[in-house]
């Protein structure tokens, strides 16, 4: 019988995407965008989607996942993405501008 992971807390999940950005050289971004995917990892993080902005002002789409091999949850998917323009008037994209330095 498979022992079932307790699911994370939101700083424990915040904890996780902090240190996958540092993994990636993030030190100062912002986060926005972020949401659940439903489907917990073994190690009891949910999948999670969203977008973060680096110092440089770089955007990047992101997807969590569970890692076989690692055995932990990893950015399964980590793309450049272009800005779009209708980001200019979310205030989660502008709030995540700021706690990237950008603004």
């Amino acid at each position: 019988m498979a022992i079932q992971q307790e699911i994370k807390s939101d700083a424990e999940h915040m904890a996780l995407l902090a240190a996958l950005l540092a993994e990636r050289g993030l030190k100062r971004y912002g986060l926005f965008a972020v949401s659940g995917e439903g489907t917990i990892t073994p190690d009891g993080y949910e999948e999670a989607s969203g977008y973060a902005l680096s110092h440089d002002g770089h955007a990047f789409f992101f997807w969590t996942g569970w890692d076989e091999a690692a055995q932990r949850t990893v950015f399964e998917v980590w793309k450049p993405t272009e800005p779009q323009a209708e980001w200019q008037d979310d205030e989660e994209y502008q709030a995540a501008r700021v706690a990237a330095g950008l603004a």
